[in-house]
């Protein structure tokens, strides 16, 4: 126990901290011949922990305590192999787990990871001993780390007071190098493109990039080579691939290669397998080909969610790396909490922007941001929004906002962190929040967007990839019907008018008596409501399974594709008793437990003699659940550690929350009294 309140102490002071990034990143003090330095951190290698460090002494050995202890294995010992490796840990078992993961860069795969039982436990001090499967040792974990070792989520701190590693020697020698030279092409123009990359040899590992990769930021990492998330869609197991702005050459040793280059969801995915020879110069080209051109019919598509820090001189790497996602808006955003900002952007309004060849990186914020009521997303800003006297007052926030003309909303819904269904309960019913990020990792929150919608609130959905903390730029994305106007702002406009789809793959149409999404549609009661929709599946990255037409958030009509579909329509009719929302969603083929391919529009909003389009008796049953949110607002004690950086915010957390509670005080029981006045207007009781 002793050594377990060390580790807690030596996090509230860790022995190095970095202030550069904003992730959490302690240098410890532990190392031997095969390892140069050791962290504690909160992310690396597919593992992720909650962030703790500390130093404790065991007799007279110096262990290192944390979540997650990183490892940076010496270039001169091991550097880009591909063999068995011996790993011997020396663990504390008095301040660990009986149980703790291990990761480690892997050749022919992004990472490995087992799980890894301590033997009975015999001495405080005991070896443990673990196999790593071709080891790799290339510096792509977090702050150039090899190997990362965890305790299982939620059981505590892992000490660590030895670590060996002895090779096998088995990797094996390059064979002669021969020169690859690669050219990206668009089919329809023959004109060079940006794409997405992977190059892959016979035992399925991918070669670091040489320099003509284009170089990107990850955090605050420049880095030339990233994973595709496991669960996100990619044609090929290893998962590792870089940006080619059109072209890249290399020196490769000789061997066959497996090349696949991709670009967005509209273009069909380019694919060769090759041969290096020994001493010769291989010229190829790849062209991509559209599948369909959206862009041709009016539809947009952004990312309203990724964090790079930006200056000026930057501009054409980024757009060159959107640009290979297909993406012709791309919302860079500065990220702020109680106590700084990161992503930090060199302009904001026209002066931030930068547009070429009908592609635009707008600068925007994720700030305010708390774990007690949620994170907020903020775009096309004119300048940034900050008040750290007010930082809880969200609604202040979105004032301003919307007096620049811009558009606010909140993240994280589908992945329900940081309480977000407070901020929604607490802002939703005054009209000041126009988008809510309801698709993200892959999934889609149906459940807490769906009874707002029924409430009579037009909520317009979102998706965002939170690069680099979720997924490459894209994976997730928003179409917005744009019409002939194919700008910025026109995207910025269609958003705000709900004339939008959010996907990660199935591209969607749908019209209802001539209104497509976003839309509104006013009848007389028996009214006839026809209904047109389809959607299609680019089939390099899945097959559509099903497509749902949605009433008042219950599935109204089907149409299934057993064996996999690349296009499904869906006819059906109805009739305008009523108001209703109506919308479509679409589900492919593919699911894993962090990803399914889907994609979901903005709803029709129908309304019969100028009525409400909100489900009857819906408020009976949802307005207690969300007063329930505002109880807990005001009344739970906050949790500082509920915050992303929490590590570094804690004590302007409790600070600035003593200071600003009140003040929301007002804006609580004026947000009951409009839930209570939905009560009335249903009939049912008001609490």
């Amino acid at each position: 126990m002793k050594s377990f309140l060390v580790a807690i102490l030596l996090c509230a002071a860790p022995l190095h901290a970095h202030g550069d990034d904003p992730r959490f990143h302690v240098e410890l003090p532990l190392s031997s011949g095969q390892v140069t330095r050791s962290l504690a951190l909160g992310r690396t290698l597919g593992l992720r922990a909650p962030p703790s460090s500390g130093v404790e002494k065991v007799g007279d050995r110096t262990c290192i305590v944390g979540g997650l202890l990183g490892f940076d294995v010496a270039d001169e010992f091991a550097f880009d192999i591909d063999e068995r490796v011996e790993l011997d840990l020396l663990i504390d078992t008095e301040s660990s787990p009986e149980r703790f993961v291990v990761a480690h860069d892997r050749a022919g795969g992004t990472q490995s990871t087992q799980e890894v039982e301590i033997p009975a436990r015999g001495s405080r001090l005991q070896r443990v001993h673990v196999t790593l499967d071709r080891a790799r040792f290339a510096n792509r974990g977090s702050f150039g780390t090899d190997l990362g070792i965890a305790a299982v989520w939620g059981e505590g701190p892992l000490a660590i007071c030895g670590i060996e590693i002895v090779r096998s020697h088995t990797t094996p020698a390059p064979a002669a190098a021969g020169a690859l030279s690669l050219r990206f092409v668009d089919i329809a123009t023959l004109a060079p493109t940006e794409v997405r990359v992977g190059l892959y040899d016979a035992d399925g590992r991918a070669p670091l990039p040489s320099d003509s990769a284009l170089l990107v930021e990850h955090f605050y990492e420049p880095v030339r080579m990233l994973p595709v998330r496991t669960g996100s869609l990619w044609p090929v197991e290893n998962r590792w691939v870089f940006y080619a702005d059109g072209s890249y050459d290399a020196e490769l040793p000789a061997g066959s290669y497996r090349i696949v280059a991709s670009k967005g969801l509209e273009y069909r995915i380019a694919s060769r397998e090759i041969e290096i020879r020994p001493g010769e110069s291989l010229e190829v080209e790849l062209a991509l080909e559209r599948w369909v051109d959206l862009p041709k019919s009016g539809w947009l598509s952004g990312d309203p969610h990724v964090h790079i820090e930006r200056r000026a001189e930057e501009n054409a790497a980024i757009l060159a790396q959107m640009a290979a996602e297909d993406l012709h808006v791309s919302n860079l955003l500065r990220i702020g909490n109680v106590k700084r900002t990161w992503f930090d952007q060199y302009a904001f309004g026209m002066e931030g922007r930068y547009q070429e060849g009908g592609r635009t990186l707008v600068s925007g914020q994720e700030d305010p941001t708390t774990g007690h009521r949620g994170h907020t997303i903020s775009l096309n800003l004119k300048r940034p929004v900050r008040d750290l006297d007010r930082y809880f007052l969200y609604h202040e926030l979105f004032d301003e906002v919307h007096r620049q003309g811009g558009l606010s909303g909140y993240a994280h819904l589908s992945a329900g962190w940081f309480h977000i269904m407070r901020g929604l309960a607490l802002d939703v019913p005054h009209g000041q929040v126009d988008f809510v990020e309801v698709l993200q990792i892959g999934l889609c929150d149906l459940e807490v967007w769906y009874p707002f919608l029924n409430l009579g609130y037009q909520l317009v959905p979102s998706a965002g990839s939170d690069f680099p903390y979720v997924d490459l730029p894209g994976t997730v994305r928003n179409y917005v019907d744009v019409g002939e106007n194919a700008t910025a702002q026109a995207w910025f406009d269609g958003l705000e008018a709900g004339r939008t789809f959010v996907t990660n793959g199935p591209l969607l149409e749908l019209d209802i008596n001539g209104r497509g999404m976003g839309e509104s549609l006013d009848v007389e009661a028996g009214t006839p409501i026809r209904v047109r929709a389809s959607a299609r599946m680019n089939p390099d990255w899945d097959r559509l399974a099903r497509v749902e037409l949605v009433v008042h958030g219950e599935v109204v009509a089907t149409v299934t594709s057993e064996g996999g579909a690349e296009l499904l329509e869906l006819a059906h009719d109805l009739v305008a008793t009523g108001g209703m929302w109506i919308a479509l969603r679409t589900y492919g083929h593919y699911t894993e437990r962090w990803n399914t391919v889907v994609a979901h529009s903005a709803p029709v909003y129908v309304t019969v003699a100028g009525g409400s389009f909100a489900k009857p008796g819906a408020a009976e049953e949802i307005v207690p659940l969300l007063l329930a949110q505002l109880d807990e607002l005001e009344s739970a004690a906050i949790e500082p550690r509920d915050d992303l950086m929490f590590w570094d915010t804690s004590a302007e957390t409790l600070e600035r929350w003593r200071a600003q509670r009140g003040l929301l005080e007002s804006r609580i029981e004026a947000t009951r009294e409009l839930y209570r006045a939905l009560l009335l207007e249903s009939g049912a009781p008001v609490r």
